[in-house]
């Protein structure tokens, strides 16, 4: 069964709209992700666990052909505004998706899908779900940070430089990040140009990312 699902919160009405080209098994995949306290929504997971699994049930928005499913689950997205008032961790993102589909060699985009397959994902949830954790790792990293910053007594020059570099730290943390596929663009242009991928240092630094970006997003061009 393909088409747009909602996991809603029978409670208050919230909900995660999501994709896939076989509900049921997707549905149980989310399942599987929640009770192991894995899932990519923090949102949803912190849901879950304060109120069970009973909660929360599975509704069948919209059955649809493969090629309508990002279409519809923007469209749905927006129609219960599930990124402000639910579950969802941000909105759809359709020309990210077709860039990176008529950028990437036919090869590596058609192992990357394969790949998916195996998963039982659509190439743009895959996606999202590798941005998601991309983004709630940084916001971790980010509040460690701080969390360091405000336990730190300032009192000498010791204590004044350490300071220094976490603030130096955060604006480096918090400064705008191109998306994964842009950063997978520049790595598969660097190689179509040089016939071989760049280090992580040398893609962070033509793609203007942090360098656990540039890594991530080589490791999952050579895991496709």
């Amino acid at each position: 069964m393909m088409g747009i699902y909602a996991i809603e919160n029978i409670v208050t009405g919230e909900c995660y709209v999501g994709q896939s080209k076989n509900i049921m098994s997707r549905f149980q995949q989310h399942l599987s992700m929640l009770a192991k306290g894995e899932h990519h929504s923090l949102k949803l997971q912190k849901a879950y666990n304060t109120m069970g699994v009973n909660n929360f049930t599975l509704k069948i928005l919209e059955l649809c052909e493969e090629n309508l499913l990002d279409s519809k689950e923007q469209e749905w997205i927006n129609k219960l505004d599930s990124v402000k008032n639910g579950y969802n961790m941000k909105v759809q993102d359709e020309n990210r998706n077709r860039l990176l589909n008529s950028r990437v060699s036919d090869i590596l985009y058609k192992q990357f899908k394969d790949y998916c397959n195996e998963l039982g994902l659509s190439v743009s949830e895959a996606i999202n779900i590798i941005v998601d954790r991309e983004l709630e790792e940084s916001r971790r990293n980010i509040d460690l940070l701080q969390s360091i910053k405000e336990t730190l007594t300032i009192g000498n020059s010791f204590v004044l430089e350490e300071t220094r570099e976490i603030n130096r730290t955060i604006r480096i943390n918090t400064a705008p990040q191109p998306d994964t596929s842009e950063i997978i663009e520049k790595a598969i242009e660097y190689f179509s140009q040089n016939n071989e991928y760049p280090s992580i240092r040398k893609l962070a630094e033509i793609a203007g990312c942090a360098r656990y970006k540039a890594e991530k997003a080589l490791k999952l061009i050579t895991k496709a």
